[in-house]
């Protein structure tokens, strides 16, 4: 019921500037509703080691390229996004 406004909506999720190592963020781009705004890639991008990624797919994006998808996780782990999150516990 969050989307609706109910116990306050999504006003308390957490940020780009609340989370805690880097992030990948693959999505399709033919999907009839996006879970972000320009605003919240663009931050993303921004941090150090995130990465955001758009594929031509619905919402499955590993079902519909999954050679894609795998290799946008390959090359951003060997680009190093996840050594930073367990050099924080993660």
């Amino acid at each position: 019921m969050r989307w609706f406004g109910t116990a306050g909506g999504l006003s308390g999720l957490a940020t780009v500037a609340d989370l805690a190592c880097p992030v990948l963020y693959i999505y399709g781009e033919r999907k009839l509703f996006m879970f972000h705004s320009p605003e919240w890639i663009a931050q993303l991008k921004a941090r150090p080691g995130s990465a955001v990624q758009a594929l031509p797919t619905g919402h499955w994006v590993m079902l519909d390229k999954p050679e894609a998808f795998r290799a946008c996780v390959r090359a951003w782990l060997d680009a190093g996004g996840v050594p930073a999150c367990k050099a924080i516990g993660a």
